[in-house]
């Protein structure tokens, strides 16, 4: 029993790691890049003192690296070893939904769960990048990202559903409002000065494509349990 709890922790830490990494690496590259910026003299108009804030926005990118991670666990997106093992694209139309609300079988608590999923993401994202300070940015960004997910879910022959994409984008919208409220009580700005483009753009993608292209649940399965079929 230890040693089947030891190899699930390992499990889970390699699920959590795929997507992490490439976020991690590539939020050292624009930390670097950011620091050479200050140097030359980039303004940072931030209210918080700045050292605070530098250490709240790392906290903050950490906090969205593991959302990002859990979003991608939790929802089974695609990866390519899904495509590999299934010989092909081969998209099961059964599983496919493109009319939206149109699931006589639909669940309100699964309507609510894919509104409150990408809530955090509507939060973080303008609190940790200025450029995305819109509602309509926050908006477009969470459509995307659920497009994403819901894209790569043909290849694993989990459905593929418009009302997952629309349900997110509300959330996504909720968590911005959510910000605004926090930002006017609190008076914090954590975000920093956009100096590279499309920054956060680039690290969701980071943490989707880590997913998509490292991890192999079941080849890990099949190397830590001896007994899981094969």
């Amino acid at each position: 029993m230890r040693n089947t709890a030891l190899l699930d922790i390992l499990f889970q830490i390699y699920i959590y790691a795929c997507p992490l990494l490439p976020f991690a690496i590539i939020c050292f590259l624009f930390s670097y890049q950011k620091r050479l910026q200050k140097k030359n003299g980039a303004d940072d108009v931030s209210k918080t003192p700045p050292r605070r804030a530098e250490i709240l926005h790392g906290i903050g990118l950490a906090l969205f690296g593991v959302y990002l991670a859990m979003v991608l666990d939790v929802t089974a997106s695609g990866t390519l070893y899904d495509l590999l093992r299934s010989g092909g694209l081969a998209i099961n139309t059964a599983t496919v939904n493109l009319i939206p609300f149109s699931d006589p079988d639909y669940s309100p608590v699964g309507y609510t769960l894919n509104v409150i999923m990408l809530m955090p993401f509507g939060f973080l994202l303008p609190t940790l990048f200025r450029d995305k300070r819109k509602l309509w940015k926050t908006a477009l960004s969470g459509a995307l990202f659920s497009v994403l997910i819901e894209c790569s879910q043909l290849l694993n022959y989990r459905s593929t559903d418009v009302d997952d994409v629309i349900l997110n984008t509300l959330g996504a919208g909720i968590g911005y409002l959510i910000y605004r409220l926090f930002a006017r009580v609190t008076r914090y700005d954590i975000g920093q000065a956009d100096g590279i483009p499309c920054e956060s753009a680039i690290l969701v993608l980071a943490a989707f494509l880590g997913k998509f292209l490292l991890y192999n649940g079941y080849g890990l399965a099949c190397l830590l349990y001896p007994l899981y079929p094969g």
